[in-house]
């Protein structure tokens, strides 16, 4: 029997919707708090999982999700609490309130995801993933399982693979005005969402190293 998950949606329309778990993604856990990929009509959408459910709701026929978007939650027990209860007070959704606090980068569903297999770096969109089964769909699960499977459409091995960057706030930030450096990262990370640290400096190269660090 599959498990259900309560996911809120962070953009349009910010509904809290039931989906099931795929197979190939029962080893996996979904704890609240853990930001997903989930299908929308013919659209891909973040969201964040708010809470399991033992069923679905009567008369509902639940769609699988895609794919998780991190290994551990990003947002803990107190933190959706408190978007719940402003929720509540201000008659909106947890997912409206979640898109109208988050910077961009992590309510954007556009990512992709990529793996080492035999020599060679495979690369996957969310689409591919969703439409996937049998033993490619197996392949992926174990390699996210693993943690050689990252998000943000580049994989290489070693550390760089294993960290991540991604904005915490929205604009503005308080950085000096000449420090032309960290500008360039940040405007990147708030376009790009979770990057590999990979990605970033193949992107910008050797100089910027010391901003990372």
């Amino acid at each position: 029997m599959p498990e259900y998950l309560t996911i809120a949606l962070l953009s349009a329309p910010f509904s809290t919707l039931t989906y099931e778990v795929p197979a190939h993604l029962a080893a996996t856990g979904f704890p609240p708090g853990l930001r997903v990929l989930v299908p929308l009509g013919r659209s891909i959408r973040a969201g964040v999982v708010m809470g399991t459910d033992d069923s679905p709701p009567q008369g509902v026929e639940t769609r699988p999700l895609v794919w998780p978007l991190e290994h551990a939650p990003l947002f803990d027990a107190a933190y959706l609490d408190m978007i719940v209860n402003l929720a509540a007070r201000q008659l909106l959704s947890p997912g409206r309130v979640l898109g109208q606090v988050l910077p961009a980068g992590l309510r954007q569903s556009g990512t992709g995801f990529s793996a080492p297999r035999e020599g060679r770096i495979l690369r996957v969109t969310p689409r591919a993933l969703f439409e996937m089964s049998g033993d490619e769909a197996g392949f992926w699960a174990e390699a996210w399982t693993a943690g050689s499977m990252v998000a943000g459409g580049a994989g290489h091995s070693g550390r760089t693979a294993d960290r991540v960057l991604r904005l915490l706030v929205d604009p503005p930030w308080p950085v000096r005005p000449g420090a032309k450096a960290r500008h360039a990262l940040l405007d990147f990370l708030l376009e790009r969402g979770q990057v590999p640290v990979g990605v970033v400096a193949g992107h910008f190269g050797r100089d910027m190293g010391p901003v990372i660090r």
